[in-house]
């Protein structure tokens, strides 16, 4: 193992989808359900995520489908404080750290949501501070072979020589970690700390 890429949500981080429902309602004065219709249902937050779209035309999207125009920085506000720092995580993250593995996030996520879990929790940019590879940034999500792709050339330009076997990957979905493996990644599923421990201990990682 030469280079560990993280998740970032439901890993490094956890998020609730009913928060941000629940909070984007208060802001906007319209049902949750609706709000889900709008955000999920006609993939406004994936093609989002995808960097198909910009973060003023979501907005501006979003508005005119609910029919209501709020602020902008309060309706981002509203969808991204959702996340809470997975905690157990901290020791996994500072044992790369230390030992300066290089490491990055790969994750599918949003300009509005990642500029959040770095500007809340410093302990990200602290621990994992580059060679992150962002959905919106690359254009493609997980499980999408292009991301991947792109994740094993970010690694390749910090340790010239590297094989994709020597990636180590952590996740929390199953589809991400089939892709990862069929990309030729050593990939672990995050269900839990003990097994996401195990299998670290079985790779010789956080032995002690």
């Amino acid at each position: 193992m030469r280079f560990v890429f993280f998740d970032l949500g439901n890993v490094i981080v956890k998020f609730s989808i009913e928060k941000l429902l629940h909070q984007a309602a208060a802001v906007v004065g319209r049902d949750a359900d609706m709000l889900y219709d709008v955000i999920f249902d006609t993939h406004l937050q994936h093609r989002h995520e995808r960097g198909e779209i910009t973060e003023d035309e979501y907005y501006d999207t979003f508005c005119d489908r609910i029919g209501v125009r709020v602020r902008k920085d309060v309706l981002l506000s509203a969808i991204s404080d959702i996340f809470t720092f997975n905690t157990p995580m901290l020791p996994v993250m500072a044992y790369f750290a230390e030992r300066d593995i290089p490491r990055g996030i790969l994750s599918n996520t949003a300009p509005a949501h990642w500029n959040h879990c770095r500007a809340t929790y410093p302990e990200i940019h602290r621990l994992i501070p580059s060679n992150h590879v962002l959905s919106y940034e690359v254009g493609a999500m997980k499980p999408d072979r292009r991301i991947y792709e792109t994740a094993f050339q970010t690694s390749a330009r910090i340790v010239p020589g590297i094989t994709p076997s020597e990636i180590l990957f952590i996740d929390d979905l199953e589809q991400n970690i089939a892709a990862a493996r069929d990309f030729g990644f050593d990939a672990v599923r995050y269900l839990d700390d003990a097994r996401l421990a195990q299998s670290l201990r079985e790779r010789g990682i956080m032995t002690g």
